[in-house]
């Protein structure tokens, strides 16, 4: 099951940009759990580096889709 979770994750992906292009907010949310599984997988096999990193990457993906659904139409002063 373990070698099948990398091939699902890039499938999800992929599936994802091809009928979500235009809609940033869901290909923000496909890309998290695309990071999330790939999370699960590296720890699965112990490459916590690898678990580091996409746990890492997954978070800035979310802060940033949160950051946008508050309206970013403030600008800095």
């Amino acid at each position: 099951m373990r070698s099948w979770l990398p091939i699902i994750a890039n499938l999800e992906y992929s599936v994802s940009v091809f009928r979500l292009k235009d809609n940033e907010k869901a290909l923000k949310l496909a890309f998290i759990i695309n990071m999330v599984m790939y999370a699960v997988f590296s720890l699965v096999i112990m490459n916590y580096v690898g678990v580091l990193s996409s746990a890492v990457i997954a978070v800035t993906t979310a802060a940033s889709l949160i950051r946008s659904g508050k309206g970013t139409g403030q600008q800095a002063e």
